[in-house]
């Protein structure tokens, strides 16, 4: 797990200000601009966590429309402050789990986070992510990305002892 430092907290709050600012931005729906964000070469970029990415919202939007053409669909939009904590909570998975944008969303889809938003909002990023892991009946195992080769090969090492 790693720390959620300064540049973290630039980058959850940097993702809340994209969520948020979609609403004004697009004239889809929450859950099409969710999808898109999530399947974006942009959301790849702010995976990778570097330090040197412009952290400019208009640019941000230039990547993604790059990818996207501009599309009507959908009409409920969620609010603002909701959008702006999804943002903010999705990139707080992905930092301090470091895992990506698509796996957290995953592990909880944005339709059901924001179903928790009022309980959820309050409380801390921790606490957050025990209760959403505690809901999807997982654990922390969840973002070790080498839980699925240690399963095996435990497993293998069990059928295959010698002794």
């Amino acid at each position: 797990m790693r720390k959620f430092d300064s540049h973290g907290l630039e980058l959850a709050e940097f993702q809340g200000k994209i969520f948020e600012k979609s609403i004004d931005r697009y004239n889809c729906s929450s859950l099409v601009f969710l999808r898109r964000f999530k399947n974006s070469d942009y959301a790849s970029v702010l995976d990778s966590a570097s330090f040197n990415i412009l952290l400019d919202v208009e640019y941000a939007f230039s990547e993604i429309d790059k990818q996207y053409k501009k599309n009507d669909y959908g009409n409920k939009k969620y609010s603002k402050d909701a959008m702006f904590w999804l943002g903010y909570i999705y990139r707080y998975i992905s930092y301090t789990r470091e895992i990506s944008t698509k796996k957290a969303f995953n592990l909880i889809e944005p339709k059901e986070l924001i179903e928790h938003y009022y309980v959820y909002h309050t409380q801390s990023e921790e606490w957050v992510i025990s209760r959403i892991l505690e809901l999807k009946n997982k654990n922390e195992d969840f973002f070790d990305k080498n839980a699925t080769i240690k399963k095996l090969l435990k497993e293998y090492y069990l059928t295959h002892k010698t002794c």
